[in-house]
């Protein structure tokens, strides 16, 4: 996986209509920050799709052709518990958006006239992953960074980390690169060091920004 690649929400549709599949794909993608793993019509499609490629969250219709949708929850749930799962479908029934939060859906949107708010919600959550802090000492000098990549792992080892120190847990002697650097020069230490994020120095070693690796697509060089 490309250091690109680690910094986008990884997404899996499952919806049987080919036409609104392509719609939320078109919408979806608007972000940079949005790669769709793959797509499924049906139930036996999702399970194959869901083993091969591991999204981050699921786009999920309740009625399928095989069966329904909230078998793949049930199964999300036991096997994948931090899956986001998000519903869309023309069944907006009380008692069905109830038992879906029940089963650990987090949004469920109606799909007759709620695509916009389903595209702005995946938009919200890919902006989310794509965060990190740097830390500077009493000489305003790069010492550390701290992503949230960094932050998810960390956390799925241990879930006291919020309780500890930054000093132990930032990742120490971050690269970082001069304000007078070509692009080109970031791409390359991307590419060499797996990495996502440069910290931008100026001549006296102070920050003065950042560059992230979902920065670089939209001047066209990865």
């Amino acid at each position: 996986m490309t250091a690109n690649e680690r910094r986008t929400l990884s997404v899996l549709l499952v919806e049987d209509s080919v036409h609104v599949r392509h719609r939320l794909v078109s919408l979806f993608c608007e972000s940079p920050h949005v790669r769709i793993v793959g797509e499924a019509g049906s139930i036996d499609e999702a399970v194959i799709q869901l083993r091969t490629t591991r999204p981050e969250v699921v786009v999920l219709d309740v009625e399928l052709p095989d069966g329904n949708g909230l078998q793949l929850v049930r199964a999300l749930r036991e096997h994948s518990p931090n899956c986001h799962v998000m519903i869309l479908t023309t069944h907006d029934l009380p008692e069905l958006r109830q038992y879906c939060m029940k089963l650990g859906v987090q949004d469920f949107f109606n799909k007759a006239f709620q695509f916009d708010e389903a595209a702005e919600r995946l938009h919200d959550l890919a902006r989310a992953k794509a965060g990190s802090v740097s830390f500077v000492n009493a000489c305003e000098r790069p010492v550390g960074v701290f992503t949230d990549g960094d932050l998810r792992r960390q956390m799925a080892a241990d879930d006291r980390i919020l309780s500890k120190p930054l000093s132990s847990v930032m990742t120490r002697q971050p690269i970082c690169l001069r304000e007078d650097a070509l692009a080109v020069e970031a791409l390359k230490i991307f590419n060499e060091r797996a990495i996502d994020d440069l910290i931008v120095v100026n001549a006296k070693g102070e920050p003065v920004g950042l560059v992230d690796s979902q920065d670089l697509p939209k001047l066209k060089l990865m």
